[in-house]
């Protein structure tokens, strides 16, 4: 949404797949453009970087303190609690 947001912005129609050409529904403003640019680059970088410390907290609870509360099996246990 945040990409296609922004290159209406930037004045061109958003192409999905090649397939299908999804017109501007705002007007064009070089100002806003360059708002978004630098939110998208902020959000392009914050997104790993959350999901790699999540991913280092997970192996932390299972390797280093011995899932002694039980976070690890909760997270990766298949059974539905009632």
């Amino acid at each position: 949404i945040q990409g296609t947001y922004m290159t209406w912005l930037g004045g061109s129609d958003v192409s999905m797949f090649c397939l299908i050409e999804i017109p501007s529904f705002v007007e064009m403003d070089f100002i806003l453009y360059q708002k978004h640019l630098r939110i998208h680059y902020y959000s392009a970088i914050m997104l790993p970087s959350v999901f790699t410390l999540h991913v280092q907290a997970a192996l932390y609870h299972r390797f280093v303190i011995k899932d002694k509360y039980g976070v690890w099996k909760r997270m990766v246990s298949r059974q539905k609690k009632v």
